[in-house]
């Protein structure tokens, strides 16, 4: 588990906490569809990929319905 940056991930979620829903658009929200995370990782690590993963990992997911 010592790949991941503590810090780094620290600074993500303090200025995505900070950040005002108003001022979020759709290029900071992934497409639930793109993001994955190895279901063989523990909890712990499951979780730091989904940080490390996402642009936003408070407001994470959107769903593109294509025509």
């Amino acid at each position: 588990m010592n790949k991941y940056n503590i810090e780094e991930i620290k600074e993500k979620l303090e200025r995505c906490r900070n950040m005002k829903l108003e001022d979020v658009t759709l290029e900071d929200v992934d497409e639930i569809t793109d993001i994955k995370i190895d279901r063989r990782k523990s909890s712990e690590e499951r979780i730091l990929d989904f940080i490390m993963k996402t642009k936003h990992p408070y407001i994470p997911v959107k769903h593109t319905v294509r025509v």
